[in-house]
This record gives structure tokens, C-alpha cells and sequence, in this order.
């Protein structure tokens, strides 16, 4: 798993730990677990590119790599000037493995992971 810190006193959102491996790995393994664990629910609008690169202390490139990820797994739609929306379930792959693993009911099932 992604090495991940808290980016704040608050810990609301971990800063990715750029030791590890892919940089953008690790920031789709944290928006789409937040996403999946609710904190971003269906039709809602992820912060700005901005900010999402102050809060996780990475680049925008790796931001859009994870944004492009994220929208190839049906998860969320970028749109020019409108920002990053969270589309409805019903458009998540869920049986993608990946996917899966970020669905909190199961993340500390080792027998299903």
C-alpha cells in the first residue's frame, strides 16, 4: 500500500509520502478510497486541481494522471471549466479488483484482499 501522512494537523486529507512507488497510484488509491468510503458523494465536485496538489503536497500532473484513472473506472467526470464530479454508482466498475479494494467494507478483510 501507498505510503501516506496526514498533509495537516487535522488529518483530513493524507499528504502522498513520494518515496513509494507511482506518485499518481498512490494519489488514485487515496481519492478513490475516499470516494468509495463516502466522503465524496455522487454528483458532488472534488476540490480544485489546486488544491487537491496543496493537500496531498504532489504535482498537478500527478493529480491528472489520477483524475484520468479515476474517470477510466467510471468513477468521476472531468469537464472543461466545470471541475471533477463524482458520477452516480450505477457508473462505477465495481468488480474492478482495484475498484474493489478501495470499497471500505472490505479494505481490512485480508481474506477477500
Amino acid at each position: 500500500m501507498e505510503n501516506i501522512v496526514p498533509s495537516d494537523a487535522t488529518g483530513w486529507m493524507p499528504s502522498v509520502d513520494q518515496g513509494g512507488a507511482s506518485v499518481h497510484n498512490a494519489v488514485v488509491s487515496v481519492l478513490g478510497s475516499r470516494i468509495l468510503g463516502g466522503d465524496y458523494a455522487p454528483g458532488a465536485a472534488l476540490p480544485r486541481e489546486e488544491e487537491l496538489c496543496a493537500m496531498l503536497g504532489v504535482s498537478r500532473t500527478s493529480v491528472r494522471e489520477a483524475v484520468k484513472v479515476l474517470s477510466a473506472k467510471g468513477l468521476v467526470e472531468a469537464r472543461r471549466r466545470a471541475g471533477v464530479r463524482v458520477l452516480p454508482r450505477d457508473s462505477w466498475r465495481l468488480l474492478d479488483p482495484v475498484v474493489l479494494g478501495w470499497h471500505p467494507s472490505i479494505q481490512d478483510d485480508e481474506e477477500l484482499v
